[in-house]
């Protein structure tokens, strides 16, 4: 996963990539990906051909993205994109994605099946003196 710009001021966008593959040696059937963010926030994600994504669902500290695929064939891989504007309240913050991949199957490499990026958000300040 990565994050870009690494810094981002109060009222841009910050966008992450999550590429994802399957090494096989077998189909996943289904696929899902969780995508959790560190703070309430309203996503836009771009999924790739034949993955479906549902409603993020907000708690008090996270917002949480579901994608799933009926079936993710050996071999296969896709790139998500996931677009968030920054509103005031993460100002001075570093927001997160933490992007993790599951399938019903034992995945013998599970260890590369979690990913995060952070993105810092630069508050906006209009001091004066007069």
């Amino acid at each position: 996963a990565s994050g870009a710009p690494a810094s981002v001021r109060v009222g841009g966008t910050a966008n992450y990539t999550v590429d994802v593959d399957n090494a096989g040696p077998n189909d996943a059937a289904p696929a899902s990906l969780a995508l959790v963010f560190d703070a309430v926030i309203a996503p836009v994600v771009t999924a790739p051909a034949g993955w479906s994504c549902a409603a993020p669902v907000q708690t008090a500290t996270t917002t949480t993205v579901t994608c799933t695929l009926a079936s993710f064939a050996s071999g296969g891989s896709g790139s998500f994109t996931v677009s968030v504007p920054v509103g005031a309240a993460l100002g001075g913050q570093t927001l997160t994605l933490a992007a993790a991949i599951t399938s019903q199957y034992t995945d013998p490499n599970a260890a590369n099946n979690t990913a995060t990026a952070s993105v810092a958000v630069r508050a906006i300040v209009d001091l004066g003196v007069a």
